[in-house]
Order: C-alpha cells, then sequence, then structure tokens
C-alpha cells in the first residue's frame, strides 16, 4: 500500500499549518482532550528555520495587538513555558519618539542618546517593562512539542493539502495520506507591505521603539537574536529605510557584517512573513465546519491568544465566528 492511499487518520479537529498559529492551536485542542492532527506542507525544521534568529516583538506603541489580547498571550506563553521548560518571553522596555503617549518617565534626546542607540530630535517616552518579546523558532518549537505531548499527531512533509467537505466531515488529501476529521482549522500567511531589515550591532539588551517619522511614519526597532536589531516600516522602499537606518541609528555598526552580506554593513533583508516587530493580525471566517484563520506573518507574541479563539471556536466553547478581525 503505498503512502497516498493508507488508511485515512480519522480525528475530531485538523489543524492545517504548523507555524505559530496552528502549532498554538493544535496545542490548545490537544491540552482539552480534543483528538487533533497538525498538517504543515513543509518539515519541522524547515517552519523553524523560517523565523531562526528573530525575537517576536510587540510594543504597545505599534498598536498591533489590543491590551486584552495581549494579556492573554503572555499568560499562555508562560503556560507553554512551564510545559516545555523553554525559556521564551521576556519583558522589554519601550520607547517612543515623535508623537508619543503619555509615560511615566520623559527623557531629553541628551538622556536618551546616552542610554540608547539613536538620535533623537524630541522628547522620547519611556515605559519601563511595556514591550513583549518571544524568542520565534523555539517557540514554534516548544509549540509543537507541547501539542504532541497532550496527543496531537504531526504531520511534516505533507506537500499542498487539499481540503474538501463531505457531508458534516473534513476531508483533507496530502501526498503523505489523508486526514478525516469533524471540523478543520486551516491557517494561512499572507505578508503585509512591511520592509525589514536585520543590521548588525554589539548590543543585545535594547529597548523596542516607536518613532514616528514625519516623512516614512512610524518606524518600529527592536533587538533580535545574533546581535542584530530589526527595522522596520510599512511601504517604505528598501534603500530609504536603510537611509534612515544611516541617518537615525548612528550607534549601529553598520561596518560589521554578521550573516549575509549586505550593503553598507547590512545583514538581511528579511521575508515580510518572517518579521519580527509587530504584525500577528489574524482575519478568522467560518463556513461549515471549516475555520480559516489568515494571519500577516509565521508567528508573533499574540499568536496564542488568537489560537484560543480559533480552539474555542471549533469546540463551541466561545461564540459563533462568521467574520472577525484583529486591527
Amino acid at each position: 500500500m503505498s503512502r497516498a492511499t493508507r488508511i485515512p487518520l480519522i480525528v475530531d479537529v485538523a489543524v492545517i499549518g504548523g507555524g505559530a498559529l496552528g502549532a498554538a492551536t493544535a496545542w490548545l485542542l490537544a491540552r482539552r482532550g480534543v483528538p487533533v492532527a497538525l498538517v504543515e506542507e513543509g518539515s519541522a525544521r524547515q517552519v523553524r528555520d523560517a523565523v531562526r534568529g528573530t525575537a517576536w516583538s510587540d510594543h504597545p506603541g505599534w498598536a498591533d495587538t489590543p491590551e486584552s489580547v495581549r494579556a492573554a498571550a503572555v499568560g499562555l506563553w508562560r503556560t507553554l513555558e512551564a510545559e516545555t521548560g523553554a525559556g521564551l518571553l521576556r519583558r522589554a522596555d519601550t520607547l517612543e519618539h515623535g508623537r508619543c503617549r503619555p509615560g511615566p518617565r520623559t527623557l531629553t534626546p541628551t538622556e536618551a542618546a546616552a542610554g540608547w542607540i539613536g538620535s533623537f530630535t524630541g522628547p522620547v517616552a519611556l515605559h519601563r517593562g511595556a514591550g513583549v518579546q518571544v524568542a520565534a523558532s523555539q517557540a514554534v518549537a516548544a509549540l509543537t512539542a507541547a501539542a504532541a505531548g497532550h496527543g496531537a499527531v504531526l504531520r511534516h512533509r505533507c506537500g499542498r493539502a487539499s481540503v474538501l467537505v463531505s457531508g458534516d466531515r473534513v476531508e483533507i488529501t496530502t501526498a503523505t495520506g489523508s486526514v478525516h476529521a469533524r471540523r478543520a482549522v486551516v491557517t494561512t500567511v499572507v505578508p503585509d507591505a512591511t520592509v525589514e531589515l536585520h543590521v548588525a550591532c554589539g548590543r543585545t539588551r535594547l529597548p523596542l521603539a516607536a518613532h514616528e517619522h514625519p516623512e516614512l511614519g512610524q518606524v518600529r526597532i527592536a533587538p533580535c537574536a545574533g546581535g542584530h536589531v530589526a527595522v522596520s516600516a510599512r511601504g517604505v522602499p528598501e534603500d530609504r529605510l536603510r537611509e534612515y537606518a544611516r541617518a537615525w541609528l548612528p550607534g549601529i555598526d553598520t561596518g560589521t557584517d554578521p550573516g549575509a552580506a549586505g550593503e553598507g554593513g547590512f545583514a538581511q533583508i528579511v521575508a515580510p512573513a518572517a518579521r519580527s516587530t509587530g504584525g500577528g493580525r489574524v482575519h478568522v471566517e467560518a463556513a461549515g465546519p471549516v475555520v480559516s484563520a489568515t494571519t500577516d506573518t509565521v508567528g508573533s507574541v499574540a499568536a496564542p491568544a488568537w489560537a484560543r479563539l480559533l480552539a474555542d471556536t471549533v469546540t463551541g466553547a466561545g461564540p459563533t465566528v462568521t467574520a472577525r478581525r484583529a486591527s
């Protein structure tokens, strides 16, 4: 019997997509005792490598995640840490420059430049511990391991999956076999127009920053693993973002290239789906037994909270979702 014609795996819920959102959904379902299968096109290593060296970051001033969602996500990351023993989440200070929210402490440009990298031309709001970062590749590995630990069936290297609704069941067909389920959660990544550069930096304990630039709009800055700093903006040409980094981040070592060679010492341009500066907006729609969730990044700080929404939807533990959008 070939792999493609083997007896179908029968579960209650099939989750398609092994990124952070799909893996977190499988984990939360399995924790509830729901028979669940996680189906992923690529290998587990490919999923981890897609976000290797990045830290998913969330800054309240970036306005990607409602505070209630952020708080729920932090609690779930702590639960995952307790289950797996992995150190995933850390709190980070945040800076806001340009159009600032009121902060417990306002720094002068001189004070800000003395403590942090950057060129500052006006007041800077400092919020201690307001930001959150999650180690991305370790988080995907922990979510997947925790799902399996609670009984989820993991199927990687499946190739593209075909989803067919047949009566009251869903049939998922892949190159390695089929899965029959009562419900299915299909996660898809559709990147937005954000451009993110990773540049060399000798300092690792840096704050998350939001700079409201008069021409570029909001520029986001966040430390990553491997001595990199991520600099991103939405809809800005790459060369313009490079110019910004040279002008506004003089403390960054643009003469050292820790990764792939790039102009002016820049390490790399990151694929939009793998960016670390915010993102993670989710659009959820339910049609019959299939719940579709579209997000703009492979993972984010908020992923477990949105995964709980998906788990609630397919198990009937929460309100029925017809169309819901996180903004």
